[in-house]
């Protein structure tokens, strides 16, 4: 009887798999908005300046200038990952800079233990506004699963994980904000 089972189950689970790799989207869009209690020329230095985002995203244990420009587009970062634990590496290039207003940093590659990531072309956004009692900051993620398998994965988790990330890092920047008087 365990072997009828066996045999009913995995040709639906193959056939589950396969219609979800079909119908997931190719491309992903997660978007997080938060007021900030600070002008957006401060809320700017911490999106600028590589070496401070490790003082506002929990899972950037480093990020280093690595090419390009200090400022403006062209600017290139190698950001140092560390995911629950779990060692990771991205290169970045700013592709847009309107300076307090828009950051858009192209995300070139990226990996985890050593793996590349199963999505692909992913680009990050920031655009700050003023705002009553500060800054509101929108944080915008595009990527596309790599693969079946990543459209899946994309569909299931990825995209729930990048959006609390994202969350995570807005209030630990309004925390900063709160605490630290750089930069004046």
């Amino acid at each position: 009887m365990f072997f009828a089972y066996l045999l009913a189950f995995v040709p639906v689970f193959l056939l589950v798999l396969l219609l979800l790799g079909y119908a997931a989207p190719r491309r992903y869009q997660v978007k997080v908005m938060r007021t900030l209690p600070a002008p957006p020329e401060r809320v700017w230095t911490y999106l600028a300046d590589p070496e401070r985002f490790p003082h506002w995203f929990p899972y950037v244990s480093a990020c280093t200038h690595s090419g390009g420009p200090a400022r403006g587009v062209g600017q290139r970062r190698r950001v140092v990952l560390d995911l629950e634990g779990k060692p990771g590496q991205r290169e970045e290039e700013a592709s847009r800079w309107d300076e307090p207003r828009v950051l858009e940093l192209q995300h070139l590659w990226e990996t985890h233990e050593g793996r590349r990531v199963p999505w692909d072309y992913a680009r990050s956004e920031f655009r700050l506004a003023p705002a009553e009692g500060g800054t509101s900051m929108t944080g915008v993620l595009w990527f596309s699963g790599r693969g079946m398998m990543g459209r899946i994965f994309a569909l299931l988790t990825i995209r729930k994980r990048h959006e609390r990330d994202f969350r995570l890092a807005l209030a630990h920047l309004e925390k900063r904000l709160r605490e630290e008087s750089y930069p004046s």
